[in-house]
């Protein structure tokens, strides 16, 4: 099969690869979940160096990162994250 712009391929591949680099070697977690369901579509190789959980069991099981917060802190927590993405919401509907 020939393909159609190999340097453009050869591009997106080795910036994949940059990306995966980079992320995966940050001392820290790179996250990204759904900003209405905070379920996550992206975690980092970080998360199982720093926290022991593997990445994939972040993204499988939708209620994980809740689950594993302190019973004391959860509702907290949740009401922030959901508060943060609401005002960054309208933040950004109003500067578009």
């Amino acid at each position: 099969m020939k393909r159609e712009n190999p340097d453009a391929e050869d591009a997106l591949i080795k910036s994949r690869e940059q990306f995966n680099s980079l992320v995966n070697n940050i001392e820290g977690i790179v996250w990204e979940a759904d900003a209405q369901t905070f379920k996550f579509t992206f975690v980092s190789n970080q998360a199982e160096v720093l926290l022991g959980y593997p990445a994939r069991q972040w993204i499988s099981e939708p209620t994980f990162w809740k689950d594993h917060l302190h019973p004391d802190d959860r509702d907290w927590a949740v009401a922030y994250c959901v508060d943060y993405t609401l005002k960054k919401k309208r933040t950004n509907l109003s500067t578009g």
